[in-house]
């Protein structure tokens, strides 16, 4: 088997990583794993047996098969049997332990596809022009400059999910940056009125 995987520190973080067997079956399937494409979306599946595990683990089949469904249960992975011993099984969220670093050609633009599929996602789009009171005009303008704002700062992302969640941080920043600068300008109005109402008094009365 040849390449590499980078898997991501936040591991650390996963419900069973405190057992072993847990994380070496684990471990095994993000190694054993390969990612697909289809109409249907990417799928990162694992063909394989309970005997082929045990033969990769040197663990018992018993151990195997109860790694297996707790995974299942808590939602690391999917699994179903084809014929009599193979399983297909399915790495859930695998982009969130396996982290692969978008390609950086001057020609390919990873990040436009996440883009392009906020702006068509027409319920997660509405609730964010409703919180930030955004026409739809100017969210496509806030859109093109966070993307402008990405592509300048070389900043890629892993997902759409983290691409939007990126984005409504970014609103954030900018709605503050904005109410900021609005307290200081009105604050300066304010100070450039109150000098000059006190200057137009220093001429009134006779000369």
């Amino acid at each position: 088997m040849n390449g590499w995987i980078k898997i991501h520190r936040k591991i650390m973080d996963w419900e069973w990583y405190h057992n072993s067997r847990m994380v070496h079956v684990f471990m095994t399937l993000l190694l054993m794993a390969h990612t697909t494409q289809s109409k249907d979306g990417t799928f990162t599946e694992v063909t394989t047996s309970i005997n082929d595990l045990c033969g990769k683990t040197g663990l018992p089949r018993s151990t195997i098969w109860n790694c297996l469904k707790k995974l299942e249960t808590s939602g690391s992975i999917a699994q179903k049997t084809e014929g009599i011993k193979a399983r297909v099984i399915t790495i859930l969220n695998y982009s969130n332990y396996n982290y692969i670093t978008p390609p950086k050609s001057m020609d390919q633009q990873p990040d436009n596809n996440f883009i392009e599929a906020m702006s068509s996602a027409e319920v997660w789009r509405e609730n964010v022009m409703m919180k930030f009171g955004l026409t739809k005009e100017a969210f496509d303008k806030q859109l093109q400059d966070f993307d402008l704002d990405c592509k300048c700062n070389d900043k890629h992302h892993t997902s759409e999910a983290d691409a939007r969640r990126h984005f409504v941080n970014w609103l954030n920043k900018r709605k503050e940056i904005n109410k900021t600068n609005g307290e200081k300008e009105k604050y300066n109005r304010r100070r450039a009125a109150d000098v000059t109402a006190t200057s137009a008094k220093d001429f009134e009365g006779r000369f």
